[in-house]
């Protein structure tokens, strides 16, 4: 192995000469999914808010995620606030809105 210096991530996807689109794709879509996230905790309620972050979007379907199934119906409960916060920041339709459990997640 030689000593190669690291490249800051930063560099690696904003960079004119980055020869890897996906990366620069993935990069993309992470900071929406955080825009969207941020959006979100905006309008939840103080007891919900840091118990769950957006997992993904698949198609117009909203996926976010909490620690524990005890927080599952408090989400379904402010899903449509949800919704309607992350359809502010998110570029395609939102019509619907999953919770999942992440255990792993947990803090």
């Amino acid at each position: 192995m030689s000593d190669r210096a690291e490249k800051d991530l930063k560099g690696l996807t904003q960079s004119p000469k980055t020869k890897d689109p996906a990366l620069r794709k993935l990069v993309a879509l992470t900071q929406s999914y955080a825009v969207v996230d941020a959006k979100i905790q905006g309008v939840l309620s103080t007891r919900l808010q840091g118990q769950l972050q957006v997992a993904c979007v698949r198609g117009e379907t909203l996926v976010v995620s909490v620690p524990s199934s005890a927080w599952v119906a408090r989400a379904n409960l402010e899903g449509q606030e949800m919704l309607k916060a992350a359809r502010q920041a998110w570029d395609g339709s939102l019509t619907e809105l999953k919770v999942i459990v992440t255990p792993t997640l947990a803090s």
